[in-house]
């Protein structure tokens, strides 16, 4: 299996934390808008019309409501990616090499010498490991219609 190969597996291994990263994100999005909603600042106050700063709290919230529907798309595409993520892993013929897999595309542990400290081997034979899972996992190269529609956010 040529470099390109194990690349491409990789990039297809790193979607989950891909996806695990836009919900931190919208989470953010969604906690500072509420923040923002909910403050209320001297300068503002007596300015204020009723009718303005009710339309300027109702846009504020309709806010929010749109970044909770894309966050609720965003949290059921990272659950498929993660199961499609998880069943190839699965699918390994040794335990070693999916644990491996696990701690660092599911877990998301970056660094090699944690992984190899959490799975209580070297960190070049992790490596190896890796490199082996790589050659031998199965990474599914279509993409059906349905499963695309479902995902777009």
């Amino acid at each position: 299996m040529n470099d390109k190969e194990i690349a491409d597996k990789k990039r297809w291994l790193w979607r989950y934390q891909r996806c695990r990263s836009s919900e931190k994100q919208l989470r953010r999005q969604i906690a500072l808008e509420r923040e923002r909603a909910t403050a209320t600042t001297k300068a503002l106050s007596p300015i204020m019309v009723t009718s303005s700063k009710a339309n300027t709290m109702e846009s504020a919230i309709l806010k929010i409501v749109e970044r909770q529907e894309k966050l609720y798309k965003q949290i059921i595409k990272t659950e498929i990616v993660r199961d499609e993520i998880e069943t190839a892993i699965n699918s390994l013929p040794d335990d070693r090499m999916k644990a491996v897999l696990q701690e660092r595309y599911i877990i998301g542990t970056s660094r090699w010498w944690r992984i190899a400290n959490n799975l209580n081997i070297s960190e070049v034979y992790a490596k190896k490991l890796e490199r082996r899972a790589l050659e031998k996992l199965y990474t599914p190269v279509y993409e059906s219609s349905d499963t695309m529609s479902m995902l777009k956010l």
